[in-house]
């Protein structure tokens, strides 16, 4: 069974895959650690403006008010500290509570601030990272696979001339210049044909209405390819002496004047 990460376009989609991946992962991480990081940030300011507003609201009526139920690391570090202290609390069931409190007058005097809709928030963003991730290496790894299979294509076809030049056929080329459907010139810009096929080697150009001949144009004898149009090296008085008309193992056989190819 053939192995498919042999394949060029196979390992680039995966190549494409994995670095998507790593690098999508890393920047929604990112995202993920400072967003929270900011949330904690204000969560904490706005626990202390409730523990403030607690405070002046005891004050005025001499007396702090019952302080609720509060975590028992909260309550410690009140008690040792001597200006107010936070605390973040995710167990409760109900939602995530920034705590904030102060040992006054003889008492933990606490505030909270419920962190729900925070915690929402983030959830929401991290899925929709991960959508957008996901969306990403949708659209990559196809175009990956794609640019690989084009440049894998080219590089066969290289490594398949490239070997019939080491076996001896020195005419061999990576690829015709030109293809069926253009419009093929001499230098001195005289139209001869269209041409019908192409190879490795040769132009198959077509040349007349009525009575048609076909001519086998040498890649060497081509110069430039655009537009639909080929360009040969030779002149039109050249291209009547060239003996094109003829194929080319005909040719060969029958002793015809050799071509440049």
């Amino acid at each position: 069974m053939k192995n498919p990460l042999r394949s060029l376009s196979v390992r680039m989609a995966v190549l494409a895959a994995v670095a998507v991946t790593v690098a999508s992962g890393s920047i929604g991480l990112l995202i993920h650690q400072s967003t929270e990081s900011r949330q904690l940030y204000y969560g904490r300011l706005s626990a202390q403006g409730e523990l403030a507003q607690t405070i002046v609201n005891g004050r005025q009526s001499n007396r702090p008010g019952p302080p609720p139920v509060v975590p028992k690391q909260l309550a410690a570090r009140a008690k040792a500290s001597d200006s107010a202290v936070t605390f973040y609390d995710d167990s409760d069931s109900s939602g995530p509570v920034m705590w904030a409190a102060e040992y006054y007058n003889g008492e933990v005097v606490t505030a909270e601030y419920p962190m729900s809709s925070e915690r929402r928030d983030l959830q929401d963003l991290d899925r929709h990272t991960f959508y957008a991730a996901l969306g990403t290496v949708a659209v990559l790894v196809p175009l990956a696979a794609f640019g690989a299979e084009l440049a894998g294509r080219r590089l066969r076809r290289a490594a398949r001339t490239a070997h019939r030049i080491a076996a001896g056929d020195l005419d061999a080329r990576i690829a015709p210049r030109g293809r069926p459907g253009d419009e093929v010139h001499t230098s001195d810009n005289h139209k001869m044909g269209k041409v019908i096929a192409a190879d490795t080697k040769f132009l198959t150009v077509e040349r007349g209405l009525l009575s048609k001949t076909q001519y086998f144009v040498p890649l060497s004898a081509v110069n430039a390819c655009n537009d639909g149009k080929a360009y040969l090296n030779l002149t039109k008085d050249e291209l009547t002496r060239a003996h094109w008309d003829v194929p080319p193992a005909v040719a060969t056989e029958s002793g015809a004047p050799p071509v440049d190819r």
